[in-house]
């Protein structure tokens, strides 16, 4: 019999799944389209840098500029 405040290994089981089951879904929301009004239309995308995933020809140009944007932000230097 187990003590008072213990959980059993099946309890410990079934709370370590529902946890991964929370953690793992805050990342699938990064992976949500949406509009340009931000209203997510259900579809799910991919992670552009994954292995096998890359841009659309449609879709580079735009890509490529924000991508020197964001490294141009990122290593600028800022003046406190």
């Amino acid at each position: 019999m187990a003590k008072a405040g213990m959980l059993s290994r099946n309890n410990m089981q079934t709370m370590e799944k529902i946890r991964l089951n929370y953690a793992s879904h805050a990342n699938y929301a990064d992976y949500k389209i949406a509009d340009k009004d931000g209203n997510i239309d259900g579809r799910q995308g991919v992670r552009l840098g994954q292995p096998g995933v890359r841009v659309l020809d449609v879709f580079r140009h735009e890509y490529e500029q924000w991508v020197e944007k964001r490294i141009q932000t990122r290593f600028s230097p800022r003046l406190c």
